[in-house]
């Protein structure tokens, strides 16, 4: 049987399903993702875009182009244009893969939910530790 999970974000006006186990659960601790969440790091979990279905709130969301990643390759963070949620995240290699980020945050069980990966660690808090279990990943 085929995991399912239903996601939202913070006001209720974009609603959504993701079937299947994520590719990777990862923390960002790039500077962007730091700003974009206005915390120490994002927590994303990578899935395939055709594991991700829309229920409502198409109109509500809208998408900034970021082009300040340290990677060079600008992401596309999509966002409620209500409440601001984040929501999702894509960039070109994501669409070749036919993957999307989707924010844990929004994800309504999270209870079987693990970072697997850290990328961006030189751009860690000093004060946060790694994650015991996580692969570290320090990209360019």
């Amino acid at each position: 049987m085929t995991a399912s999970k239903t996601g939202s974000c913070l006001c209720g006006a974009v609603k959504y399903t993701i079937t299947g186990v994520p590719q990777h659960f990862y923390l960002c601790h790039c500077k962007s993702c730091q700003k974009s969440n206005g915390s120490a790091f994002a927590a994303n979990c990578w899935y395939k875009q055709s594991e991700l279905q829309l229920l409502q709130g198409h109109n509500s969301i809208t998408t900034y182009q970021d082009k300040s990643p340290e990677s060079g390759n600008p992401l596309e963070r999509s966002f409620c244009t209500t409440c601001g949620s984040n929501l999702f995240i894509k960039n070109e290699t994501m669409d070749q893969l036919g993957a999307v980020s989707v924010t844990s945050g929004t994800i309504d069980d999270q209870a079987d939910l693990r970072p697997t990966m850290e990328v961006w660690e030189r751009a860690r808090r000093e004060w946060l530790n790694p994650v015991e279990g996580a692969l570290r990943k320090e990209t360019q």
